[in-house]
């Protein structure tokens, strides 16, 4: 006997019997349930009525968990199963079906935490740091002269107006590119006393210009001979620099801080998840038919209401 989907073998609503009006069909077949498990991801595909193909994971690690109080997503590592309400049997084989809690890790929300906040998460001082505030006047603040007070100008002296010189008139007006012979003096040229030149010994050794990289011949190193240490290239010295070097945050980034801590706020239940380094998420896709465990971190009431739950299941 197969797997059905159909209705014809269940019972009425009120316990009686339903006869079947017709045999089996293809578009009521079923199959076997993925049972998929917490390890390496492992996805296969299964091919459908109409063409359209189902991704049957078998095996999910990791998957995108979102916190709907911060309005973030972050692809997190899924470490264990912690409840299903439809079969605790799923809890001791973590297997992962739609609606099961799990429990993710808390880094990556860790991380974005202190990015966006500059408060790390189990400290008990942020290393935020307050900025002065630039007092700017407003227009309320600002007084307006007073009439009756005189003000001091500076007189600005008016430039002479040159006329035209006439005929009548005794002295002419002298351009500018003329010249007194009495100032015009004539720099004279030093004469340096000529140097004769010795004549060329014989014995004398003439040096060779260098030759050029290209041309110099290679010398075989000695045996034993240490090698030249390697200069690193450039490169390589910023990437080093980027890693030992301790990034201050900036003005503009300490302001935005300021503000995002203003209203800011973080229950004391998620508090300790992320000390522990754990969150408790609830998937909300089926693995069985996406191929993947995606879902989202629980808080406020929802959270207690599985916490609750949790604490009885430990009483047992």
């Amino acid at each position: 006997m197969g797997i059905s989907r159909d209705k014809w073998h269940k019972r009425r609503a009120t316990g009686g019997k339903r006869a079947p009006i017709r045999m089996k069909r293809k578009f009521e077949l079923g199959r076997q349930p993925a049972m998929t498990k917490v390890g390496e991801r492992r996805v296969h595909q299964v091919r459908c009525r109409g063409g359209y193909i189902k991704f049957r994971a078998l095996k999910v690690d990791h998957g995108n968990y979102a916190w709907p109080g911060e309005a973030v997503t972050r692809k997190a590592r899924i470490l264990t199963v912690v409840y299903n309400p439809t079969n605790p049997e799923y809890v001791r084989t973590n297997t992962i079906v739609k609606g099961t809690i799990v429990q993710i890790d808390s880094a990556p929300f860790k991380n974005w935490y202190q990015k966006h906040y500059g408060v790390v998460i189990g400290k008990a001082t942020p290393f935020v740091k307050t900025v002065k505030k630039s007092v700017k006047k407003s227009r309320s603040q600002y007084t307006p002269p007073n009439p009756d007070t005189k003000v001091k100008t500076k007189k600005v002296e008016e430039p002479e107006k040159k006329g035209k010189a006439g005929k009548g008139d005794a002295k002419k007006a002298v351009k500018p590119t003329e010249k007194k012979a009495a100032e015009v003096v004539v720099a004279k040229k030093e004469v340096k006393p000529k140097v004769e030149k010795k004549p060329a010994d014989a014995n004398a050794v003439v040096a060779k210009p260098k030759k050029s990289v290209y041309h110099q011949k290679r010398v075989p190193k000695k045996e034993g001979e240490a090698e030249k240490p390697k200069k690193e290239s450039k490169y390589v010295r910023r990437e080093s620099r980027k890693k030992n070097a301790v990034h201050k945050p900036s003005g503009a980034m300490l302001k935005k801080w300021r503000l995002r801590n203003a209203t800011r706020v973080l229950e004391a239940s998620l508090a300790e998840q992320f000390e522990k380094g754990r969150l408790y998420a609830k998937v909300s896709t089926s693995p069985g038919q996406v191929g993947s465990a995606d879902g989202y971190v629980l808080e406020g009431e929802e959270l207690a209401f599985y916490v609750k739950k949790l604490q009885l299941k430990k009483k047992k």
